[in-house]
């Protein structure tokens, strides 16, 4: 299960990145509306907690999903502890993914790509990452290469992309969202530890 404070298309991005094809694999897909939140507090960043009764409740109550869920078969990852203070035992304080950690990913590809012998294609940014897992000897593991000039410029592109997203959906209600998004990157430590 896949459980975000944020909002619909940015969870649908995230998820779309992080699994791929396996998504269909996850039991659930929850955003920022699954929080309870106002109107007000929908499209403010406000604090938000994570009260894993919730989905404890939910899933248990799927008949399709055989198990019981409880403290005993979670864990929530988190980069705020403040989030999972109902819970605090069942919570895994990561690290916020910023862009310091996406260049030691993208440092990590590019030796992982020398190693089993990869090119380099194309000069794309981070935001276009793309990597094919192999499927046999004779395919390539494709990693782009990149500069800090180049991630510093493409964040603050992503950046005011992400203020044009938000005015957009503070002009729709909170179900009304439809994302579009054409970008078909995978988070890279994800595919990392696929790959290992």
């Amino acid at each position: 299960m896949v459980w975000s404070s944020a909002q619909p298309h940015s969870v649908v991005d995230m998820v779309d990145k992080c699994f791929g094809k396996s998504k269909a694999e996850l039991v659930a897909i929850w955003d920022r509306g699954s929080l309870g939140l106002g109107k007000d507090d929908y499209f403010k960043k406000t604090q938000t907690t994570k009260d894993l009764v919730k989905p404890w409740a939910k899933l248990s109550s799927d008949a399709a999903l055989p198990v019981v869920h409880s403290a005993l078969t979670t864990l929530l990852l988190d980069d705020s502890p403040l989030k999972a203070r109902l819970q605090p035992y069942n919570h895994v304080c990561i690290p916020e993914y910023d862009s310091k950690l996406r260049g030691k990913d993208l440092l990590a590809l590019e030796k992982l790509s020398k190693a089993k012998g990869a090119k380099m294609v194309g000069s794309a940014t981070h935001t276009s990452l793309s990597m094919e897992i192999p499927q046999s000897s004779s395919d390539m593991l494709v990693v782009p290469s990149g500069t800090q000039h180049e991630l510093g410029a493409t964040n603050k592109k992503k950046r005011k992309n992400k203020k044009q997203k938000r005015a957009e959906m503070e002009s729709s209600t909170p179900g009304d969202s439809t994302p579009a998004f054409t970008d078909n990157s995978r988070c890279s430590s994800v595919e990392v530890a696929r790959l290992l």
